[in-house]
């Protein structure tokens, strides 16, 4: 009998045991589920805003944004805003911060706001010639641009295009892409043309997101016709005035 009461109870403590567990990781994905739903809102029109002037989808924009900084809670994101993880290479002029990531004491790059890691990301994109490629793709084509981006060398994970696509479908940002007051012939060596600030191809410490978006919007601007101009500026007015 005793022995029996004792086989009971263990398996009552097993069964409660197993029943914590899932509902402790059922609440903590939950939690995750609620945190990037807020990451979206808070980034979504930030995402929108570089899809305009540089033609890279805003779908794949905030899916790298979300998987790269952990929806913005890993310790280099919260650090550093940097959102994208991207490493300092030769070119940049900005603050820096080191860890360990493939190999010992990396050299990340450090932003002032979470708007110029995002910034930063276009331009690393439209300014090296391996990724222009991407751009032929247009913007209603996420999974090409997240197959691509892992064929140019942006991340070593091997399922990194899956990993992009899934966050993408799982949380409808390909609704994002359908935003897009600018006509799709521009490319980016055009962009790089217009005349705007070494910015584009060379980051200085005090890189400000707004002047280049303004100095962006006046190049793109002057190029369309008047009846593009006339939607440009309804597209971006409210823009503009939250700033």
């Amino acid at each position: 009998m005793k022995k029996t009461y004792l086989n009971n109870h263990n398996l009552f403590i097993a069964i409660t045991v197993v029943c914590f567990f899932c509902c402790f990781n059922l609440l903590k994905a939950q939690n995750k589920e609620e945190v990037i739903k807020k990451y979206i809102q808070q980034y979504k029109e930030v995402a929108i805003e570089q899809m305009v002037l540089y033609k890279i989808p805003a779908s794949v924009i905030m899916a790298q944004a979300i998987k790269e900084s952990s929806y913005g809670t890993s310790f280099l994101a919260s650090n550093t805003n940097n959102h994208f993880g991207i490493k300092c290479h030769r070119e940049w002029g900005g603050n820096t911060f080191n860890k360990d990531d493939d190999t010992l004491n990396e050299c990340f790059r450090s932003y002032k706001s979470v708007e110029d890691s995002y910034l930063d990301h276009s331009l690393f994109l439209v300014s090296r010639p391996r990724y222009s490629f991407l751009f032929e793709f247009g913007l209603y084509n996420y999974q090409a641009w997240c197959f691509g981006l892992k064929n140019a060398g942006y991340a070593t994970s091997p399922p990194y295009a899956f990993d992009l696509i899934t966050i993408i479908e799982n949380y409808k940002l390909y609704e994002l892409d359908k935003i897009n007051p600018l006509p799709q012939s521009f490319k980016p060596e055009e962009l790089l043309a217009l005349n705007i600030p070494e910015i584009i191809t060379s980051p200085q410490p005090d890189i400000n997101a707004f002047e280049v978006k303004e100095n962006l919007f006046a190049a793109i601007f002057y190029k369309q016709s008047t009846e593009e101009q006339a939607i440009f500026v309804r597209a971006n007015t409210s823009d503009k005035k939250s700033n």
